[in-house]
Formats: C-alpha cells, sequence, structure tokens
C-alpha cells in the first residue's frame, strides 16, 4: 500500500484552516469597515413613554446633541403603554446594526423582570450604553382635592368612600410600582385608574378629574410653580428645593422607598461593540454640554451620564433593592 508523506497530509489540513482564517479575518474587517462609516442614515430612537413628558423633553435634548455628535439625525419615535414590552420588542425586532435604539427606564431594566413571570422580551439581548440622567418621583394632588399634607390625606385615606383613585400609566411603570409600593406600606385602599402614558395620567391630576399621582418632578415642575399640582410627599432621599414643605418618604418612615425615573439608552446585545460604543460615547459628550446640562438641571434632572459599565452596576443597585419591594407590596404585570 502507497502511504502519503506526512507533509502532504498536513498541508491537506491547513487547507480549510486557512479558508477559516480567511473568512474570520474578512468578517473582522467588514465589521470594522462598518463601524467606521457608522452611521450613515438617520437613527432611530425608541422610547415607552409619551410624547411632552418630562422624559421626552429630555430625551430630544439629548437626541439633539447626539445627532450633531453623529453627523445624522437622531429621531424619537413614542411607544408609551405595555410597561415599554411593546417597544423594546420592536427594537429586538430590528437588525442589531446601531439603527435602532432604546430609551429604556427602570421600568424596563429593573422592575418588569421582577413583574413578570414571563418576561416579554429576553433581558439578556439588551446591552446598556449608558444612563443619562434621573429625577425623583412625586406624590401630587390638586389643590381642589383639600389635602392639607401628605399625613392628613393618609388619614381620609383609610375611611374615604369613594375611595381614594390615583392616576396611573402603563403597568410596571416606575410611577405604578412606586405608588403601589407605598400604598402596601401605608394600608391606604388606593384605587388606581389607568392611563395610556405618564402625560395622560398627569392632565387628569391637573384638571382635577383624579386626586393623585406619582409623576416625576420634571414633568410635575411646571404645574407645582404655577400653584396648580400640591407636592404631597418627595421619594427622594431628601426634600426638594421647589416643594421644602413636602417631607420625604424616609422622614414618614418608610425606608428603602426612595425612587426615581431614570432614563438609559440601550441596543441589541449583538450590536457590534465598535458601534455600540460610538453610540456610548456620542451620548457621553451631549450630556457634558453645558447647554443641556444646565437645561437638564433646571428643570428637575441629576445628570447621571455614564459608560456601559458603571450603567450595569447601577441597575444591580436598583435590582437589589426593588426587587424585594415589589414582591413584598405582591405588585405583578400579568
Amino acid at each position: 500500500m502507497k502511504h502519503s508523506h506526512p507533509s502532504s497530509r498536513l498541508a491537506w489540513f491547513q487547507k480549510p484552516v486557512s479558508l477559516l482564517a480567511f473568512v474570520v479575518l474578512a468578517g473582522a474587517v467588514s465589521a470594522s469597515v462598518f463601524a467606521q462609516n457608522f452611521p450613515n442614515k438617520p437613527v432611530r430612537m425608541l422610547a415607552g413613554f409619551g410624547a411632552g413628558s418630562g422624559s421626552d423633553v429630555m430625551v430630544r435634548q439629548v437626541s439633539a446633541q447626539m445627532a450633531s455628535q453623529l453627523g445624522q439625525a437622531v429621531n424619537v419615535d413614542n411607544k408609551p403603554g405595555t410597561g415599554s414590552a411593546a417597544a423594546v420588542a420592536e427594537m429586538l425586532a430590528a437588525p442589531a446594526d446601531g439603527y435602532t435604539i432604546f430609551s429604556a427606564d427602570n421600568g424596563v431594566m429593573v422592575y418588569n423582570p421582577a413583574l413578570y413571570k414571563k418576561l416579554p422580551y429576553d433581558a439578556a439581548a439588551l446591552a446598556p450604553l449608558g444612563v443619562m440622567a434621573r429625577a425623583p418621583l412625586m406624590l401630587v394632588t390638586h389643590p381642589g382635592a383639600g389635602f392639607k399634607h401628605v399625613r392628613d390625606m393618609l388619614d381620609k385615606a383609610k375611611t374615604a368612600q369613594p375611595k381614594i383613585a390615583y392616576a396611573s400609566p402603563s403597568v410596571g411603570s416606575p410611577f405604578h410600582v412606586a405608588m403601589e409600593t407605598f400604598k402596601k406600606r401605608a394600608e391606604v385602599p388606593f384605587v388606581r385608574v389607568p392611563f395610556g402614558s405618564d402625560a395622560a395620567a398627569l392632565k387628569d391630576v391637573v384638571a382635577g378629574q383624579v386626586d393623585l399621582a406619582v409623576i416625576d418632578l420634571p414633568s410635575a415642575l411646571p404645574h407645582i410653580k404655577s400653584g396648580k399640582l400640591q407636592v404631597l410627599a418627595t421619594f427622594a432621599n431628601r426634600r426638594v428645593n421647589v416643594a421644602p414643605d413636602a417631607p420625604s418618604v424616609s422622614e414618614l418612615g418608610y425606608k428603602d422607598l426612595e425612587a426615581y425615573i431614570w432614563q438609559s439608552l440601550v441596543v441589541p446585545a449583538a450590536t457590534p461593540k465598535d458601534v455600540q460604543t460610538r453610540l456610548s460615547n456620542a451620548m457621553q459628550s451631549a450630556m457634558g454640554q453645558n447647554a443641556v446640562r444646565k437645561n437638564l438641571s433646571d428643570n428637575g434632572w441629576e445628570i447621571l451620564s455614564s459608560d456601559a459599565g458603571l450603567t450595569s452596576a447601577f441597575i444591580a443597585v436598583d435590582v437589589r433593592v426593588w426587587h424585594k419591594n415589589i414582591k413584598e407590596a405582591g405588585i405583578s404585570a400579568d
């Protein structure tokens, strides 16, 4: 029998290896070229909140500055409701190329995994780019409700007929979770009145149609200043300047109940790393602009501009506190 020379057998095995190396190298070069050319068309930013809300105003300012950094338009597309699950699913269904991004609040990144037995999207498929800013949540009422202060409201709520109602956007939103947790801790039978967005909920409280709401400070601020809203309590870790007479939830004796609305940017995890870095850098640069920082600060936002690593650590802290709160309050989105 004729045997082939070992060197010829080695050469035979080397052919597919060389081909594989070529394919891998070609893919790496292609991804690198794609990242260098990104973006060459407008970027779509999906948002799970309503147009005109405090988060919407903030994100539109940041997106405009990001557009300057990227050299392409960044268009905000509002998709409120269903705990932002529909907006998340829409982003994940789009190509993972950086042209569809999502402004994700703590409802998406923290609360939903504890609220759904079966999460309507894969949380592991989301890659954070950074947190932009946060704002404290406020318990507000309209002057016609006749509450002198928060303890007066709580005393009346325990026996009021009909029961005192609160306006709330979608189940699983930070506003809904904070109010339901407060309701459980305070042992009062508030009734939830659902709305399609936080802006719609706030509108009916200002109009006196519903007595209470938990809302973010930037959304409430113009109405607080005009006297159309009264702050009963703040979910921040301290009192806020715009309502110095309203106690924090900690002062009321409710520990680990500090609650904020915060907005981050996320993309599908399969998005090329160079593209993720490009978007993250553009976001952080936008947040660093003096005009943006002043405007957001004046309107109740606290700048938290961070990269992906710091965002993951930030999320982990909230998960530890709020998954426990949600479980103890028995809140579910199912």
